[in-house]
C-alpha cells in the first residue's frame, strides 16, 4: 500500500503545492506526505523532496562539496601486523574495487560521491555485495535507497530490495553495506535525511528564489520617474518611455539622458522590503550550509568571512575534522565489519591531502621529522618525498643523534 502511495504522491507532489494547508480525506496534506515518506510539504507552501531540493543552489553546492570531496579521497586497505603496526596491502582484489572501480558500471569516485549524496538525500546509502561461489566479493552495486525496505529479524537486519524488473529480493545484512545518516532509528534502521530535516529551510529558500525571480522579471515598480510641470499627452509619454529604454538600457546603460519640456528625472532606490528580501536569501544560504555542516564560505557566501589566508586554511581543516571525519569513520567501520570479518585487514580513507598546511608549515614539520636541531628523527627523506609526490632517491635512513652530539634543548641550557 505504501509503495503505491509513495508513487502517487511523488507524481502529485509538485502539482498540489497550493494545498499545503488543506486536508484530503480528513487528514492534512502534510501528514499524507509524512506517512508515505516521500517528501515534506513545508509551511512556505513548497513541496520538498530530494529531486526538488537539488534545485536550491545552496543544496546543490553543499552536495557538490561533500560528495566531491569524499569521492576524491582514496579508500585504502591496510594489513594488521603482529606488532600492532600496519602496512598498505594493494594485492587484494578488494583494494582495486574500493580504490578504483567497485563494478564495471562506474569508477570509485562516482561510487563514493553518490554514496555520500544518498546519505544526505535519503538518510541511508545501500550497496549490494555481489559474491561469487566461494563467498568473495566480486562487485559492489550501489542501490537506489527509495527501493530498499529495512526489516529487523531478531538481532539481524534484512533488506528487501526492488530489482529493475520490479521483483523483490530479501538480502541478509552481511551482503549489504548500510551507511546511515545521523539520528539512526533503531526500529526502522533508517538515518535521518538531511533534506527532510532541513525541509523548512530548503522550502523557504526555494520560495524566496521564486519570489525574487518574479520580482525582478515582472516588477511593477519603476526604476525612475520623469516629472513634467504640465500635462503631457499619451503620445509624448510613449515617446519618452521608448527614448529612456533605448538610451539607458543594455549597452547604453549609464549614458546621459537629455530631456526637454522642463522634465525632471528622479531615480528610485531599493526600499526596505526589497532589501530585506535579498538579506533573507543570504540567510537561507547560511542556514542550509549549517544543515550540511559546511562553513558558508565553501559554497560562495563570503559576506561574513573576514579572515583569509591561514584563517580560511584552518576552517578548511575544521571542515575535515567536524564535517567529514564522523561520516568517514562510520563508513570505514561498516566496510571493516562486512568485508573483513576476520580483522586481518581494515579500510581507511586517506585525508592527509586535505589536512596539509601551507608549504612553509609543511617544510617546517618535515625538518622536525628528519631530526631538526639534532633531535631523533622519525621519517626519512624518501618518505617525505613520497608525501610531496616526488620520486624516491634511495635516502631511507632515519637520523639518530650519536651520544656525543648535543640536542637542541641541551644547546639552550636545558637538561633532563
Amino acid at each position: 500500500m505504501f509503495d503505491i502511495l509513495r508513487r502517487y504522491l511523488a507524481v502529485l507532489g509538485i502539482r498540489i503545492t497550493a494545498l499545503a494547508g488543506q486536508e484530503y480525506v480528513g487528514m492534512p496534506v502534510k501528514e499524507w506526505f509524512a506517512m508515505a515518506n516521500t517528501g515534506t510539504m513545508t509551511d512556505a507552501g513548497i513541496f520538498v523532496d530530494p529531486e526538488l531540493a537539488k534545485k536550491a543552489s545552496a543544496v546543490f553546492a553543499c552536495m557538490r562539496i561533500l560528495g566531491g570531496t569524499g569521492g576524491s579521497l582514496p579508500c585504502q586497505i591496510f594489513k594488521r601486523l603482529l606488532d600492532g603496526g600496519r602496512e598498505l596491502d594493494t594485492s587484494l582484489s578488494l583494494y582495486r574495487k574500493l580504490h578504483e572501480q567497485p563494478n564495471p558500471l562506474y569508477s570509485a569516485f562516482t561510487y563514493w560521491q553518490a554514496a555520500i549524496q544518498h546519505i544526505h538525500f535519503y538518510g541511508n546509502s545501500y550497496t549490494w555485495l555481489l559474491r561469487n561461489q566461494s563467498g568473495a566479493v566480486e562487485n559492489l552495486l550501489l542501490l537506489d535507497p527509495r527501493g530498499v525496505i529495512t526489516k529487523k529479524i531478531g538481532m539481524r537486519w534484512g533488506y528487501e530490495i526492488t530489482l529493475a524488473d520490479d521483483t523483490k529480493k530479501i538480502i541478509d545484512q552481511d551482503d549489504i553495506l548500510d551507511f546511515p545518516n545521523t539520528f539512526f532509528d533503531m526500529k526502522t534502521g533508517r538515518g535521518t535525511s538531511t533534506i527532510s530535516a532541513g525541509a523548512q529551510a530548503i522550502g523557504l529558500s526555494l520560495a524566496t528564489e521564486a519570489h525574487s525571480a518574479r520580482f525582478f522579471a515582472n516588477a511593477a515598480e519603476p526604476s525612475m520617474i520623469v516629472k513634467y510641470p504640465h500635462k503631457v499627452g499619451t503620445d509624448l509619454k510613449e515617446d519618452i518611455r521608448k527614448y529612456i529604454v533605448e538610451k539607458a538600457g543594455g549597452k547604453m546603460a549609464r549614458s546621459p539622458l537629455i530631456l526637454s519640456e522642463g522634465a525632471e528625472v528622479s531615480v528610485l532606490t531599493m526600499n526596505a522590503v526589497d532589501a530585506q528580501l535579498l538579506q533573507s536569501r543570504v540567510f537561507q544560504v547560511e542556514d542550509i550550509a549549517r544543515l550540511f555542516g559546511l562553513p558558508p564560505w565553501m559554497i560562495g557566501s563570503t559576506e561574513k568571512t573576514t579572515s583569509w589566508g591561514a584563517g580560511v586554511e584552518q576552517m578548511g581543516i575544521a571542515f575535515v575534522v567536524y564535517a567529514l571525519r564522523s561520516q568517514l569513520t562510520m563508513m570505514e567501520q561498516e566496510l571493516d565489519r562486512k568485508l573483513f570479518p576476520a580483522r586481518t585487514h581494515f579500510a581507511e580513507f586517506n585525508v592527509s591531502g586535505l589536512l596539509r598546511g601551507d608549504i612553509k608549515s609543511r617544510y617546517a614539520a618535515y625538518r622536525i621529522a628528519l631530526g631538526g636541531n639534532q633531535l631523533p628523527g622519525f621519517m626519512d627523506i624518501d618518505e617525505i618525498r613520497k608525501l610531496e609526490n616526488l620520486e624516491p632517491r634511495g635516502q631511507n635512513k632515519i637520523y639518530e643523534p650519536s651520544q656525543g652530539e648535543t640536542t637542541g634543548s641541551e644547546q639552550n641550557g636545558q637538561t633532563g
